[in-house]
């Protein structure tokens, strides 16, 4: 019984806050006026570091009854800790509501903001209007997880969206908003946990070199509830929470936050037992209890954390633009060019792929043979693929094993090989068989084919077998 005092006090604040971290961001900024976005997230290839910190104390105010029985210490906590994050942005959807954004992560020493050796991890996120969902990569430890989740780009208000302003606001601009407390109406059943959130928009402010202007935005918001709960089947209780606290951002249009700030003051009390209770046993407990996390730009201490995404033993990603599904990129292969030990020049781009996908990968140059290969999140080679048909046009077909992000590498087949190309990813449409009977029909027939023709049959082939290769056999 005596340890389940602080972890209810502790569960409920962490529920209360975590899931409305802080933050905002802005769409467009139209002069001294500002829009408000569905996603505080910027364009694919963006990319932001930053140094996290969490601090949060519980003490006790009061206590009665059984709980005069319960050590001290086992219901006071302090605890601290602190991270290096890199948010880079991978897709980001047309209407701006969703995006994906891979995660990378340093944990650092809370007090002197060194390294932790061997604390590192990596993953791939999720964004949209319900927040943030991990979709691969490492699984980062429970201490961590909350601080760096990029839940507080997707929601950076704790005004629900049916109450933010809905058009343009100037300097100055104050709403107010009802809301529900986060955290206790799914997993506690709060009879009144309804807060008060009063915005101001105050104003912009100069950042230094290179990071343009800030919009200040302030968040105060304040709120009680009462939520039945109890220490076992036999000890009925309910736990009665008031907390206040403010959050401060300075956002920047077009990009990521410069910086962020959430302070929470909670006081919970919790009174158990009575004449229901075995033994009309009773007690009370009031705690209160500090939370706060900060979130700072450094990108000159992310730039000594963080790698490379792509790993060593696979060419290095470029600064061309990430591929994504449904485009063609270009490129040039040039005497400044990465090369491989045979001397072949390659360049290196990204995508982010799902689960079975199957998809197609074609690169095509008119000025020297290309070569594709295809790494997956793991570094490992899904697979590679030379000429089609034509003389030196290269494609692959592959079905993705797994979510995460991918590498494709253009190769020039020859050693000394330069010159443009145009690369393009699509998801396969599936293997049209009746359309592979009927060209296969043809070829008993005496007719000029074209390079087209015989790539399409090639294309078919390919997705057959894949189809052949993913049908269920016992």
């Amino acid at each position: 019984m005596t340890n389940k005092v602080p972890r209810l006090a502790i569960l409920c604040l962490m529920c209360l806050v975590l899931a409305a971290v802080s933050s905002l961001s802005l769409g467009q900024a139209r002069g001294d006026a500002l829009d408000f976005p569905a996603l505080l997230v910027p364009e694919p290839g963006f990319t932001a570091d930053y140094v996290v910190r969490e601090t949060m104390s519980q003490t006790v105010a009061q206590r009665t009854g059984l709980f005069l029985f319960v050590p001290v210490e086992e219901m006071e906590v302090f605890s601290e800790v602190s991270a290096g994050v890199r948010y880079t942005v991978l897709e980001r959807s047309v209407d701006a509501t969703e995006a994906v954004l891979r995660v990378d992560v340093q944990a650092l020493d809370p007090r002197t903001e060194a390294p932790i050796d061997g604390q590192a991890w990596s993953a791939t996120y999720r964004l949209g209007p319900n927040g943030a969902e991990w979709l691969a990569g490492s699984v980062i430890p429970d201490d961590y997880t909350d601080l760096v989740d990029p839940n507080w780009l997707a929601r950076w208000l704790l005004t629900p969206e049916d109450q933010r302003p809905s058009v343009a606001v100037a300097p100055g601009y104050r709403w107010q908003a009802k809301a529900a407390i986060p955290g206790f109406t799914d997993e506690f059943p709060a009879k009144d946990g309804e807060m008060t959130v009063v915005g101001t928009f105050v104003g912009w402010e100069q950042l230094a070199e290179g990071y343009g202007r800030a919009a200040r935005i302030v968040e105060i918001f304040t709120g009680s509830g009462e939520v039945e709960e109890a220490l076992d089947d036999e000890l009925p209780g309910v736990m009665t929470y008031d907390v206040r606290g403010s959050v401060r951002l300075a956002v920047v249009p077009d990009a990521f936050p410069y910086e962020a700030s959430m302070d929470v003051n909670a006081r919970i009390s919790i009174q158990v037992g009575g004449e229901a209770a075995v033994f009309g046993l009773s007690g009370g407990v009031a705690t209160v209890t500090t939370w706060n996390r900060t979130v700072r730009r450094d990108d000159a201490a992310g730039a000594g954390w963080f790698v490379n995404p792509v790993a060593a033993e696979i060419p290095e990603a470029t600064g061309l633009p990430s591929l994504r599904i449904g485009e063609t990129v270009r490129g040039v292969l040039t005497e400044a060019s990465d090369t491989f030990a045979d001397g072949t020049a390659y360049d290196a781009h990204t995508f982010y792929g799902e689960t079975g996908q199957t998809v197609v990968i074609r690169a095509g140059s008119a000025a020297f043979d290309a070569y594709l290969m295809l790494f997956g999140p793991d570094d490992e080679l899904v697979a590679e693929g030379d000429d089609g048909w034509s003389t030196s046009d290269a494609f692959i077909i592959a079905r993705l094993p797994a979510s995460g992000l991918y590498t494709v590498v253009v190769n020039s087949y020859w050693e000394g090989e330069l010159g443009e190309y145009e690369l393009s990813l699509d998801v396969a449409p599936g293997a049209d068989v009746l359309r592979a009977i009927e060209q296969v029909g043809r070829l008993r027939t005496p007719e000029a084919w074209t390079t087209d023709d015989l790539m399409e049959i090639e294309e078919m082939l390919w997705l057959l077998l894949d189809f052949v290769y993913a049908y269920p056999v016992d």
